[in-house]
């Protein structure tokens, strides 16, 4: 799918009944960890939270869910492209382009960048700028409640054997009932390699 950076990403995958989960989109909010997928194996949900995995045995690498990251991914899933509410000039196809490219590294770019920890990585555009303003106008006209998280959490993934951490993803709940979450499994950007790298990592 369009991007270089990390997301965004194609998913699906089956609940503990066998239902096939419908797929849609998701965006990476780990840096600095070195966790990687493969887009052709099959990954285990560990927790559905506010928090992420981070690296083995360091709590410094963690990093929280924030309003301003919620909302952008809600509007990302609700495709609102309101030029005073919403991701303003955002690109939603699927065909990777200059544009597309530019659209979802502008939000991975917002989701590390405004997420609870400074991450010097990131580089501002006009786009996130606009988008960060839209939220503000979003929340002073009561259309967002600051701090809120709306229906948007962080999906911590790891090898079926749960021994390897992986990517966390930002997801839409509700999930499957909580005690199927930790064997819900997800196969993430099937049938895409030939448009993404079939290995990738967050900074």
């Amino acid at each position: 799918l369009p991007g270089t950076d990390a997301g965004r990403f194609g998913m699906t995958g089956t609940n503990s009944s066998g239902d096939v989960i419908a797929p849609y989109d998701v965006f990476c909010v780990e840096t600095g960890v070195s966790q990687f997928i493969n887009f052709s194996d099959t990954y285990k949900v560990a927790a559905i939270g506010t928090k992420t995995s981070g690296k083995v045995g360091d709590e410094t690498t963690i990093r929280t869910l924030t309003s301003i990251v919620a909302w952008a991914y809600t509007q990302f899933i609700d495709q609102n492209t309101d030029a005073t509410y919403g991701l303003v000039g955002f690109d939603f196809g699927t065909v990777v382009s200059a544009t597309t490219t530019a659209s979802a590294n502008s939000l991975q770019n917002l989701i590390w960048g405004r997420l609870d920890s400074a991450y010097a990585g990131t580089d501002p555009s006009a786009a996130r700028t606009q988008w960060e303003e839209n939220y503000q106008n979003a929340v002073d006209d009561g259309l967002w409640v600051d701090g809120s998280f709306g229906n948007v959490r962080i999906m911590q993934l790891t090898s079926m054997d749960g021994t390897v951490t992986k990517q966390d993803q930002l997801i839409m709940v509700p999930v499957p009932e909580a005690s199927s979450v930790a064997i819900w499994s997800l196969l993430l950007a099937t049938g895409l390699v030939s448009r993404r790298r079939t290995k990738t990592s967050c900074r």
